[in-house]
């Protein structure tokens, strides 16, 4: 990695100094560098270098840009990383179609980060035999949907990463072979407001794209900015949320470990949907199922909690791995059922997220929480405030109150997880947990905030 000096330097260097610079040189970061002064690169660049990434500190092309790319693979053809960041659309289609190029220019290129790529390149990318990692930060608006190419697409292709304008143009693009994609991580954003129903024309193509037996990451995310409009889907009350059959797609992949999840208006899932969900997903190590709030949101109104606390019991139950979840329920009634949790102690989670989850008693959620998840360390939960302060039909009262029961969750969840660790170490066992009872004693013992008895 170089850190960029200034151009005096640089031109002293290239006046002065033999090129190239570093013949041995095999991996080359430029990053941080003003687009008009990309030519200061060339001293460095030479035919061994097989990783190139290039981050530029600019959001539009340069005249000394556009022609530099345009002739990097002559001057480094033995590239297998290559990585272009900085570099935005700008509207003419030539400038466009030299970075789109950049893709197809390495014929054995292993892993790919481009900032757009055109449906021709894109034809031509999809061949690549070598090609395991490709990241697409935007394709070009010329591009609608990628039409089909004749046969299998992306035979080596492990890793794909793409921001999308709508979840349609995600869905033509996995189709765009004849056959499955051997996917291990598979990470889409959309950036067009994604309603119920186009939802369900992305989820079921990721389904039948990709090989089930390797898909181990999925990522789906609307990164949609703006206003929700107020609209009726086929009579749907909550358009912008995803309901239990929208999801069951994903569950052909019984080997997931990471899956996020994020659309607008959250999940409308109950407990025993919930349940279906963690026997689908046994391995799964990180799961977030995320409602993507923005400030600028005038929102409709939330979205009903369907589940409840009692849900978490059957995460626990069978998902045995699971390190890290993010999830909203409703925690304003705790029901302690002896028979259900019984024996339930998942031993692996230890980060916590519950975005904008009701709740009433503070004591009571965490004592069953550090039953159920004894080495729970970390509970957070999201905000109603923006930076110009409550967004939209925020009650500020109540989302107060709310919050404050929060904290004092993640208090005494930090509380008793010390505590146990402290006696861990006094008796030697690493596999204490609490009941729901003795956690509740405990608390008596060393939190006098009663406001929530």
């Amino acid at each position: 990695m170089i850190s960029f000096p200034d151009a005096i330097c640089l031109a002293s260097l290239s006046a002065s100094c033999p090129r190239p610079l570093l013949p041995n040189l095999r991996s080359l970061q430029w990053i941080g560098v003003p687009a008009s002064l990309l030519d200061h690169i060339l001293p460095f660049l030479h035919k061994n270098i097989v990783e190139l990434q290039i981050y530029l500190d600019s959001d539009f092309y340069d005249e000394t840009v556009l022609p530099l790319l345009a002739r990097l693979h002559t001057i480094c053809p033995n590239v297998r990383d290559f990585c272009l960041t900085g570099v935005r659309p700008d509207g003419n289609k030539e400038h466009d179609r030299i970075v789109s190029e950049l893709a197809t220019r390495w014929e054995h290129i292993q892993t790919l980060r481009i900032p757009l790529l055109n449906e021709t390149d894109l034809r031509k990318v999809a061949t690549l035999p070598r090609l395991r990692s490709l990241d697409i930060q935007m394709p070009c608006k010329e591009s609608s949907s990628p039409s089909p190419i004749p046969g299998p697409a992306f035979p080596a292709l492990r890793r794909l990463t793409m921001q999308v304008p709508s979840m349609e143009y995600g869905a033509r693009f996995l189709s765009i072979g004849q056959s499955k994609i051997d996917l291990e991580a598979l990470s889409i954003g959309v950036f067009g407001v994604g309603l119920k129903c186009e939802w369900a024309s992305l989820l079921p193509v990721v389904a039948q794209s990709c090989v089930a037996q390797t898909l181990r990451v999925i990522t789906l995310e609307d990164s949609s900015f703006g206003a929700l409009e107020q609209v009726s889907q086929d009579g749907a009350e909550w358009p912008y949320s995803l309901n239990f059959d929208a999801l069951h797609p994903l569950f052909t992949f019984s080997i997931l470990t990471h899956l996020t999840l994020g659309c607008r208006q959250g999940f409308l899932l109950n407990d025993l949907q919930m349940r279906e969900l963690a026997m689908a997903w046994p391995l799964m190590e990180k799961l977030v199922l995320g409602t993507t709030h923005h400030e600028a949101d005038h929102e409709p109104p939330e979205r009903p909690h369907t589940a409840t606390i009692q849900s978490l019991v059957s995460l626990a139950r069978y998902c045995p791995r699971l390190r890290y979840l993010a999830f909203d329920f409703d925690a304003t009634s705790v029901v302690y059922d002896e028979d259900s949790m019984r024996d339930v102690r998942q031993f692996s989670l230890t980060d916590l997220t519950v975005e904008l989850s009701p709740i009433k008693k503070a004591r009571v959620v965490t004592a069953l929480l550090s039953a159920m998840f004894p080495n729970l360390r970390l509970v957070c939960s999201g905000s109603a405030w923006g930076e110009d302060g409550p967004n939209a039909g925020v009650d500020v009262d109540a989302e107060l109150r709310r919050q404050s029961k929060w904290m004092q969750v993640t208090r005494l969840v930090r509380m008793l997880w010390n505590h146990r660790a402290q006696t861990r170490g006094q008796q030697g066992d690493s596999g204490q947990s609490l009941t729901v009872e003795s956690a509740l004693n405990s608390l008596e013992e060393y939190d006098t905030d009663d406001s929530d008895m």
